[in-house]
């Protein structure tokens, strides 16, 4: 999706990384570790999953759901995600 620019954003929750506009990006395939494209952040903003579930999206994958989108977040962040769950919304471009 982000090589077919279809997806331009990316959600965090605790975002370790303090991920902010300008920072440069090396976007990696988690399944292989290879390198498939650089990035660069062009907008940083703070939202709720709750609130990002009615926001129209172009440029992130869509959730048929608040529950399967929450669900999906607990996979990677753990059972303490719910809705109320404060989200880094990151959009970006490739370089």
């Amino acid at each position: 999706m982000i090589l077919k620019g279809t997806k331009r954003s990316t959600w965090r929750v605790f975002d370790e990384k303090k991920l902010s506009v300008g920072d440069h990006l090396v976007l990696v395939n988690s399944d292989t570790g290879e390198e498939f494209a650089k990035a660069i952040i062009e907008s940083v903003d703070m939202k709720t999953l709750g609130d990002m579930y009615y926001v129209e999206s172009k440029t992130h994958e869509a959730y048929t759901s608040i529950d399967a989108m929450v669900q999906e977040f607990r996979g990677y962040y753990g059972e303490q995600v719910d809705a109320s769950t404060e989200v880094k919304v990151i959009e970006f471009s490739l370089v």
